[in-house]
């Protein structure tokens, strides 16, 4: 997706009357994380409201872990939970080259965004040494974007780095970035 110029696309936004939960938010966030780049405005709403729509059913968003998130609200609730991400700055519009306005993370979105996925993956390694089952982290990490992986081996290191190391040599057997496989070594004393 490119954007067709670097100026703010405005668009009509309404607001809710208080902000949105942390929660509300981080369900938005993980929408747009799941497809990102391809959905526009009323698709997050659908997606997160659960919606039966052809549309959402024909590309299977019913799979999504976010799917029917907030349908404990209205429409309209969604609708201004998800305005309320693009203007506190969590998300932005961009025309993609068919002209559809699509979302895309804000600084401040994809910086959550990394945050959350930082402690799932913690949790995951954490979870893999505790089973014996260390060999199921590559499979796993290898899609992570390196940002994150980074933020992961970071907040790891000097306290949980001893305990994780049968989890961290998978991973350092099978990354294949230099500087992520740089900082894996280091926390492995190898």
């Amino acid at each position: 997706m490119t954007e067709q110029s670097p100026k703010s696309i405005q668009v009509p936004l309404f607001l809710p009357e208080h902000p949105p939960s942390q929660a509300e938010i981080d369900a938005v966030l993980l929408t747009v994380d799941a497809l990102p780049g391809k959905l526009e405005r009323k698709d997050i709403i659908f997606i997160l409201k659960g919606s039966r729509r052809s549309r959402t059913l024909f590309n299977q968003w019913y799979r999504l872990e976010s799917y029917s998130a907030l349908r404990h609200m209205t429409d309209d609730a969604i609708m201004r939970t998800v305005d309320y991400c693009f203007h506190d700055g969590w998300l932005r519009l961009v025309y993609d080259q068919n002209g559809k306005l699509l979302a895309v993370f804000d600084q401040k979105g994809w910086e959550r965004i990394k945050a959350i996925w930082a402690e799932r993956v913690r949790s995951w390694l954490h979870s893999w040494v505790d089973t014996g089952t260390p060999e199921a982290a590559w499979p796993k990490l290898k899609p992570i974007h390196t940002q994150i992986k980074n933020m992961v081996l970071v907040s790891i290191a000097g306290k949980d780095a001893k305990k994780l190391q049968p989890a961290l040599e998978v991973w350092a057997a099978n990354e294949t970035d230099e500087a992520t496989l740089k900082t894996l070594h280091g926390l492995l004393g190898t």
